[in-house]
């Protein structure tokens, strides 16, 4: 009942409607997107992917300076999680790191995970 990506999924990457459908968009982003990171299609630039609304790039759940998102971002998350199959009830993004903890959205409907801990982000070590 939760769903994990990157940054964010909102109802627009996921062109179809139906469930068999939306398992099968989910499935297609999963594969096109790991085929280009890991070098087995350096041809194919994945729909939906690298751009500033893509599904690696988003902020729109996560930015810190919305934490509690205005209703067109609440009201696109429900439309999201309903669109998907399985009963989602809950998005967890990483991608925009957090000031100093996890944070959440919209009774738990989405939680934000970055919170800088790799030794690349702002310079500090791991933890």
């Amino acid at each position: 009942d939760t769903l994990l990506v990157h940054a964010g999924l909102v109802k627009k990457h996921l062109q179809r409607s139906s469930t068999a459908a939306c398992l099968n968009s989910l499935s297609e982003i999963n594969e096109k997107v790991s085929d280009f990171l890991a070098g087995r299609d350096k041809e194919t630039l994945p729909d939906h992917a690298f751009t500033s609304e893509g599904v690696l790039w988003n902020r729109i759940f996560s930015n810190p300076r919305d934490p509690d998102l205005d209703w067109r971002k609440r009201r696109l998350l429900a439309q999201t999680l309903n669109a998907l199959p399985g009963g989602v009830k809950r998005m967890v993004v990483g991608h925009s790191i957090q000031p100093g903890r996890i944070t959440s959205a919209c009774d738990g409907k989405v939680w934000r995970i970055d919170i800088g801990m790799s030794n690349w982000i702002h310079n500090r070590p791991a933890q």
